[in-house]
Protein backbone atom coordinates (compact mmCIF):
# COMPACT_ATOMS: atom_id res chain seq x y z
CA UNK A 1 0.00 0.00 0.00
CA UNK A 2 1.37 3.77 -1.42
CA UNK A 3 0.02 6.67 0.61
CA UNK A 4 1.37 9.78 -0.95
CA UNK A 5 -0.78 11.89 0.74
CA UNK A 6 1.28 14.81 2.84
CA UNK A 7 0.56 14.64 6.86
CA UNK A 8 1.12 16.97 9.79
CA UNK A 9 2.23 16.84 13.00
CA UNK A 10 2.71 20.12 15.16
CA UNK A 11 5.41 19.63 17.36
CA UNK A 12 4.97 20.93 21.34
CA UNK A 13 7.31 23.60 20.39
CA UNK A 14 4.95 24.99 17.72
CA UNK A 15 6.63 23.66 14.73
CA UNK A 16 4.70 22.20 12.04
CA UNK A 17 6.59 19.23 9.99
CA UNK A 18 5.35 17.22 7.21
CA UNK A 19 5.79 13.46 6.69
CA UNK A 20 4.37 10.33 4.49
CA UNK A 21 3.59 6.90 5.50
CA UNK A 22 4.09 4.11 3.00
CA UNK A 23 3.68 0.28 3.47
CA UNK A 24 1.64 -1.87 5.30
CA UNK A 25 0.03 -0.61 9.22
CA UNK A 26 1.36 -3.21 10.74
CA UNK A 27 4.76 -3.31 9.16
CA UNK A 28 7.74 -2.97 10.97
CA UNK A 29 8.56 1.00 11.19
CA UNK A 30 11.30 2.13 8.59
CA UNK A 31 12.28 5.82 8.98
CA UNK A 32 14.17 7.50 6.35
CA UNK A 33 15.75 10.72 7.10
CA UNK A 34 16.67 12.93 4.21
CA UNK A 35 20.10 14.67 4.87
CA UNK A 36 20.66 18.55 4.62
CA UNK A 37 18.67 20.46 1.43
CA UNK A 38 16.55 17.21 0.76
CA UNK A 39 13.04 16.61 1.15
CA UNK A 40 11.00 13.43 2.09
CA UNK A 41 10.70 13.24 -2.12
CA UNK A 42 14.20 12.69 -2.61
CA UNK A 43 14.16 8.80 -1.29
CA UNK A 44 14.18 6.90 -4.94
CA UNK A 45 10.59 5.64 -5.07
CA UNK A 46 11.71 1.91 -6.66
CA UNK A 47 13.37 1.83 -2.90
CA UNK A 48 10.67 2.87 -0.97
CA UNK A 49 8.51 0.47 -3.02
CA UNK A 50 11.46 -2.35 -1.91
CA UNK A 51 11.05 -1.87 1.58
CA UNK A 52 7.12 -1.73 1.10
CA UNK A 53 7.47 -4.72 -0.64
CA UNK A 54 9.36 -6.58 2.15
CA UNK A 55 6.73 -5.82 5.25
CA UNK A 56 8.20 -2.49 6.20
CA UNK A 57 6.10 1.00 7.09
CA UNK A 58 8.14 3.64 5.91
CA UNK A 59 7.83 7.04 7.33
CA UNK A 60 9.30 9.63 5.71
CA UNK A 61 9.39 13.32 6.77
CA UNK A 62 10.66 16.83 5.81
CA UNK A 63 13.31 18.35 8.27
CA UNK A 64 12.01 21.20 9.33
CA UNK A 65 13.10 23.64 7.08
CA UNK A 66 12.26 21.74 3.85
CA UNK A 67 9.32 20.32 1.91
CA UNK A 68 6.50 21.23 3.14
CA UNK A 69 7.37 21.70 6.75
CA UNK A 70 7.61 24.95 8.98
CA UNK A 71 10.84 27.29 7.67
CA UNK A 72 12.97 29.47 10.94
CA UNK A 73 12.96 32.68 10.99
CA UNK A 74 16.66 32.39 12.44
CA UNK A 75 19.03 34.23 10.21
CA UNK A 76 21.98 32.24 9.00
CA UNK A 77 25.11 33.02 11.40
CA UNK A 78 26.86 36.14 9.73
CA UNK A 79 31.11 35.35 9.14
CA UNK A 80 32.40 36.51 12.26
CA UNK A 81 30.05 33.74 14.58
CA UNK A 82 31.02 30.88 12.02
CA UNK A 83 34.74 31.60 11.86
CA UNK A 84 34.59 31.42 16.03
CA UNK A 85 32.32 28.20 15.74
CA UNK A 86 29.80 30.23 18.01
CA UNK A 87 26.20 29.55 16.54
CA UNK A 88 23.28 32.35 17.02
CA UNK A 89 21.63 31.62 20.18
CA UNK A 90 18.49 31.13 18.72
CA UNK A 91 19.66 28.74 16.51
CA UNK A 92 18.57 25.52 16.31
CA UNK A 93 21.01 21.95 15.96
CA UNK A 94 21.14 18.33 15.56
CA UNK A 95 19.57 17.78 18.67
CA UNK A 96 16.48 19.72 18.09
CA UNK A 97 16.08 17.86 14.76
CA UNK A 98 16.64 14.62 16.71
CA UNK A 99 13.41 15.73 19.05
CA UNK A 100 11.51 16.61 16.18
CA UNK A 101 11.83 13.38 14.64
CA UNK A 102 11.21 11.71 18.34
CA UNK A 103 7.90 13.92 18.49
CA UNK A 104 7.09 11.83 15.07
CA UNK A 105 7.76 8.92 16.07
CA UNK A 106 5.67 9.57 19.54
CA UNK A 107 3.00 10.95 17.27
CA UNK A 108 2.75 7.98 15.44
CA UNK A 109 2.82 5.58 18.51
CA UNK A 110 5.95 3.86 17.06
CA UNK A 111 7.94 2.89 20.20
CA UNK A 112 11.41 1.44 18.39
CA UNK A 113 12.01 1.81 14.64
CA UNK A 114 15.14 1.32 11.89
CA UNK A 115 16.63 4.10 11.35
CA UNK A 116 18.25 5.32 7.82
CA UNK A 117 19.44 8.44 7.15
CA UNK A 118 20.93 9.96 3.99
CA UNK A 119 23.69 12.62 4.74
CA UNK A 120 22.78 14.83 7.48
CA UNK A 121 20.12 12.77 7.87
CA UNK A 122 22.36 10.29 9.20
CA UNK A 123 23.56 12.36 11.83
CA UNK A 124 20.27 13.21 12.86
CA UNK A 125 19.26 9.47 12.98
CA UNK A 126 22.70 8.67 15.44
CA UNK A 127 21.70 11.92 17.57
CA UNK A 128 18.33 10.36 18.51
CA UNK A 129 20.28 6.60 18.53
CA UNK A 130 22.57 7.96 21.20
CA UNK A 131 19.42 10.00 22.61
CA UNK A 132 16.99 7.16 22.72
CA UNK A 133 18.97 4.25 22.91
CA UNK A 134 15.76 1.85 23.61
CA UNK A 135 13.31 3.88 21.92
CA UNK A 136 10.24 6.39 23.26
CA UNK A 137 8.37 5.43 26.28
CA UNK A 138 5.48 3.91 26.13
Amino acid sequence: MNDTEDRFLTTPAGLRLCYRLDGPEDGVPLLLIAGLGLDLTSWPRPMVDAFTGNGFRVVRPDNRDIGRSDRMRTPPPGLLRQALARPRPDAYDLADMAEDTRHLLDHLGIERAHLVGMSMGGMIAQTLAARHPHGSPP
